[in-house]
């Protein structure tokens, strides 16, 4: 669950440094699914579905990941 907050955060953090910095592009969409992805997977643990929960977990992080390399 933490690491869904914090996926939030960061991707956040990245997409307002990347719009104060002039780089908005095509690539801001990389910032916006991990903030979907980990509102829906906080959704599922609220409803007990943690199987779930865990996979969305892994895909937030890497859209963060790949988000947080397209600020290069």
């Amino acid at each position: 669950m933490i690491l869904l907050y914090l996926n939030i955060a960061v991707a956040l953090i990245a997409l307002l440094l990347k719009v104060t910095l002039g780089l908005f592009s095509i690539s801001a969409v990389f910032f916006v699914l991990p903030i979907i992805f980990s509102l829906y997977g906080l959704q599922l643990i609220k409803n007990h579905k943690r199987k779930e929960s865990y996979f969305i977990m892994g895909v937030t992080t890497l859209l963060t990941i790949m988000a947080l390399s397209s600020l290069r």
